[in-house]
């Protein structure tokens, strides 16, 4: 991380009130539960600022990258309940940029239809009974006249 002193008076301003307002937001999380989001394009951001930003929140060791109508990925900084998260479309151009305030971003967040649908597909493959077990599965095989190879004798 770099220092924030070896940076030009302005970026040192905005970044030092960017991350104030964070600190904030994390302080928001821990009393209260409440997730926030910073719009990085509506923060007075320029390169210089953004990559400062980044310098000072760092790497953590989660990510994770969603790929729809183009991509969003997802990056854990070093900075516990704080990530970077970038929307690019299709062609690579980076749509939006956010830092999210929370125990886990929202965008990982399972929907409740999600979650309907795969319990509907987890109890239909259950309805099989459980899985066999090698020797059983042999065993079934041998039932339907199917052998696991030439030499096996049912």
């Amino acid at each position: 991380m770099q220092p924030l002193n070896d940076i030009d008076t302005m970026d040192h301003v905005a970044v030092v009130t960017l991350l104030q307002e964070l600190a904030l937001r994390v302080e928001r999380l821990l009393s209260h539960g409440e997730h926030g989001c910073v719009d990085l394009g509506r923060a007075p951001m320029n390169p210089r600022r953004r990559r400062q930003l980044r310098e000072c929140l760092g790497s953590g060791q989660t990510s994770a990258m969603t790929c729809a109508l183009g991509v969003i990925r997802v990056e854990e900084t070093a900075m516990g309940g704080v990530w970077w998260i970038s929307h690019h479309d299709r062609q690579g151009n980076l749509l939006v940029e956010l830092i999210e305030i929370g125990r886990f971003p929202a965008i990982l967040e399972a929907q409740t239809a999600d979650i309907r649908r795969g319990r509907s597909q987890l109890l239909a493959l259950a309805e099989g009974g459980p899985a066999p077990l090698p020797g059983e599965l042999r065993q079934r095989l041998c039932a339907l006249g199917l052998e696991t190879s030439p030499s096996n004798v049912c």
